[in-house]
């Protein structure tokens, strides 16, 4: 299915359950994140007063998405999941948890040093990713810099916070099969 042929479908179920009845033009960013990230799954919030498109497993913090769920009522979830056939299935808050708490990251697919460093780097290249509130955290991805990305997404975003101190304890242990001790990152 095309992405103008999702959005289509996004606009129908907005308006069939009349929502946002505020703030449509959060419709738009919802849209502009789906040409971004294209063809994966979603977590698609709708509300009386805006809307949001987190897709799931990229690293993206899922503050706005818990705020909502705990203070305000009209915030209905429905998860999206691709282009193939979509569908719009309306979420409790716990399946909502559960999604949203899912790691960018297959560590257990990961078996080199070189694999890991990769996809880290990718992840923390989304500006979507190291971006919170209204800061953008501008910093090299390799590995010397890991445990200072651990410290920013410290309190703002513990998907993150997980991934970066699951990397740097499996960086680790790659340095010490080898035998090479300058990998050895600290997990502050």
């Amino acid at each position: 299915m095309s992405i103008k042929t999702v959005i289509e479908k996004m606009k129908d179920h907005a308006e069939s359950v009349d929502l946002p009845k505020f703030y449509k033009e959060d419709l738009e960013m919802d849209f502009s994140n789906l040409k971004k990230y294209g063809n994966r799954e979603y977590v698609w919030m709708l509300r009386e007063c805006g809307s949001l498109l987190l897709p799931l497993r990229i690293g993206a913090s899922p503050f706005l998405l818990e705020y909502y769920m705990r203070q305000d009522s009209t915030a209905r979830f429905f998860h999206v999941k691709g282009f193939g056939e979509v569908t719009f299935k309306e979420l409790k808050h716990k399946d909502v948890e559960s999604l949203i708490s899912q790691p960018p990251i297959e560590f257990g697919l990961i078996n080199c040093p070189d694999d890991l460093i990769s996809k880290v780097g990718k992840v923390l290249k989304d500006r979507n990713i190291t971006t919170s509130g209204l800061v953008t955290k501008e910093m090299e991805t390799t590995p010397i810099h890991w445990s200072e990305w651990k410290k920013f997404f410290d309190g703002n975003n513990d998907v993150m916070t997980n991934v970066m101190t699951r990397a740097i304890n499996m960086l680790n242990d790659f340095s010490k099969r080898s035998g090479y001790s300058g990998l050895r990152i600290t997990n502050q």
